[in-house]
This record gives C-alpha cells, sequence and structure tokens, in this order.
C-alpha cells in the first residue's frame, strides 16, 4: 500500500518553484528569475537603427543595457524603478534613452550605480527625459553613482537630478548634462571627481541647489580631481543652510557663472578647506551672503573670482556676509576686486 501511494504521489504535476524577484522594475518588467535573462516588454524598443538588449546577471547584480529606447507614461511608470535592489549597477552599451511623462523617469530607493560599459563617454551614453515630474529621483537616504558615462537628463517642469535632504550624489569620470530646474536639488552630499559639466547658453538656473532651512543641519560638496562646467550664468551653489566644500580637487567655471549664494537670515556658515579649489573665470562671479547673517569661512583653499574682468560689468567680490574668515587661503580677483560686509579675519 505504501509503495503504490509513493508511485501515485510521483505521477502528480508538481508545482513550480515560484520565481525569484530582484528587487527592481525596468521598462514595465518586474525582473524575476524568469525573465532576467532576456527582459522585454511593449515599452522597450531599438534606439536608432540598433538591436535592443536588456539583461540581469544575478551574480554579478548588474543590469546590462544596450542601444534601448524606454518610453512610460502614466503615475508611478518609471523607465527604472529600484525599490528594493541594494547596490544595483546598471551597465550602459551604447546609446540608450528612457523617457518618461508622468513620473520621474529614474526612480530609486536604494543605492545604485549607473555606468558606461568601458568608461567612454562617447560610445556609452544614457539620455533621461521627463515631462512633469524630475528625470531622475533618489530618496530613501540612498546614494546615485555615475561612473564613466555620458550622461543627459532633461525636465521640462522639474528638476533633473533631486532628492530628499538625505541622498548622496556621487559622479565620477563622466560626461553630465542637465537642462530643467535647479539641476542637482536637496542632495547632502555631493561628490564630483575628474567630471565635466555641460549645457552652453542653458537657461540661467542653479547647480547645487538646497532648499533646507534649518540652520542646524549640514550640507556637503567634495572636490576631488579636476572638475569643470559650463554654468552660464547660473549660480554654482545657493545654500539655505550650512554648507562646506571640501577634498584636494577642484572646480572651473570656463564661462561666468555668478558664484555662490548663502541666505539664511537665522546664520549659517558656509566653509570652503581642505586644500581644494574655486575657479570662476567670467565677470560676473561673488561669494554672496544674502542677508547680513551668514559666515564665511575660508580655510587652506583657494578661491579665484573674475578673472575676466570686464570694467563694463560689475567688479566681482565678497560681500554682505556677517564675518569672513580666512586661514592659510588664497582669495585672489582681478585689478578692483572688493571684500567687503562685516568683519574679515586674516590668518595666515
Amino acid at each position: 500500500m505504501v509503495m503504490a501511494w509513493l508511485i501515485a504521489m510521483l505521477a502528480l504535476p508538481q508545482a513550480a518553484a515560484a520565481a525569484k524577484y530582484y528587487g527592481f522594475w525596468f521598462g514595465g518588467v518586474k525582473v524575476t528569475s524568469d525573465n532576467c535573462s532576456n527582459i522585454t516588454s511593449k515599452y522597450i524598443t531599438p534606439n536608432a537603427d540598433f538591436y535592443p538588449q536588456a539583461w540581469y546577471e544575478p551574480a554579478e547584480n548588474t543590469l546590462y543595457v544596450r542601444n534601448i529606447k524606454v518610453e512610460r507614461t502614466g503615475g508611478y511608470n518609471h523607465a527604472l524603478d529600484n525599490e528594493n535592489n541594494n547596490g544595483l549597477t546598471v551597465v550602459f552599451m551604447g546609446n540608450n534613452e528612457f523617457r518618461a511623462k508622468n513620473s520621474s523617469t529614474i526612480f530609486l530607493k536604494k543605492n545604485t550605480m549607473l555606468k558606461s560599459y568601458n568608461g567612454d563617454t562617447k560610445e556609452n551614453t544614457l539620455r533621461v527625459w521627463c515631462d512633469e515630474y524630475e528625470g531622475i529621483h533618489v530618496q530613501n537616504k540612498a546614494t546615485l553613482t555615475i561612473e564613466g558615462l555620458g550622461i543627459n537628463v532633461v525636465s521640462n517642469r522639474h528638476h533633473p537630478f533631486s532628492a530628499k535632504h538625505e541622498e548622496e550624489l556621487y559622479i565620477k569620470n563622466s560626461l553630465v548634462k542637465a537642462f530643467g530646474m535647479s539641476r542637482f536639488y536637496d542632495f547632502k552630499d555631493v561628490t564630483f571627481e575628474n567630471t565635466t559639466f555641460g549645457n552652453p547658453y542653458s537657461a540661467s538656473h542653479t547647480y547645487i541647489d538646497i532648499s533646507d532651512t534649518d540652520p542646524s543641519h549640514y550640507y556637503t560638496l567634495t572636490l576631488k580631481g579636476e572638475n569643470k562646467g559650463n554654468l552660464y550664468t547660473s549660480y554654482f551653489i545657493d545654500t539655505k543652510t550650512n554648507f562646506t566644500i571640501k577634498g584636494d580637487g577642484s572646480f572651473t567655471d570656463i564661462s561666468r557663472s555668478q558664484g555662490i549664494r548663502a541666505e539664511n537670515n537665522r546664520g549659517m556658515t558656509l566653509r570652503i578647506e581642505g586644500g581644494c579649489a574655486l575657479n570662476f573665470m567670467g565677470y560676473l562671479s561673488t561669494l554672496k551672503g544674502m542677508t547680513g547673517n551668514e559666515t564665511l569661512e575660508i580655510d587652506d583653499a583657494s578661491v579665484r573670482l573674475g578673472l575676466r574682468y570686464d570694467e563694463s560689468y560689475e567688479v566681482p567680490k565678497v560681500s554682505g556676509f556677517i564675518s569672513i574668515i580666512t586661514n592659510g587661503c588664497r582669495l585672489i580677483g582681478p585689478a578692483g576686486v572688493s571684500v567687503g560686509g562685516g568683519d574679515v579675519m586674516l590668518n595666515g
């Protein structure tokens, strides 16, 4: 009887094992062990004349994307949605484009890296476009890393890159263009390393914009290697609470940025330290405290204002700070550069 029962049980069809979900969606597809080797949907089409390919390697925790165009519309319909895969890497090959109309095009709740297959920023590119929301949005204290990629992010009505005051952004060895409102909005910690920022003749919106007004909060920009941008009349940084620029690298604006603006009538500090160098080449450049309650500290750093000085424009200047404290720094400007407003302490 027992043997007959065992034979009967073995003859019954076995239930298939449930597919494993890898924690993210791509092109409207929930990526699982069943579909990861070839991710397809009606929203994934060829970009130009190239055959599109997308696949995920679980052992590497890496999504590979080659010559793909993803187009999404409707609420919560992101091109890429990393909801629960910490450390996901997305590798881009060829020319790729992600588009969304009513949702953030790329939506990240976990640490994510976007990178080129071989570090070539011209050969391997990503264009991100969104109509009503952010191009790339990061939240839940996650970190977005961009490495060796040519990336162009456009938002018609919002910010190209945005966060929720607690997230990090690290951009390394990349070519970045961002169009829309303030480019990098409300990231707590930003790092630029050997990166070039484009946007010639774009609208004058701020690059790094901090809306937080709590004078007990602190935000940072770390500079590594040589970084440069064409800011074209924008502010490089516009912050409403404490902000520190540090690192042993540099940032050079090659057009006519307005420099850095700090504004908090309850008091805040803008600090530049650690051997970093800021070079604002145009005649609009300033370091500016907006209410007279801000403090500027420059410690072992170099700041250059307005090397292309033009007498027909306002003289580049440092102004509006309740106090200006320098220690072992270089503050450099053209003939006629002014330092005004509040007390000035010069040490070293």
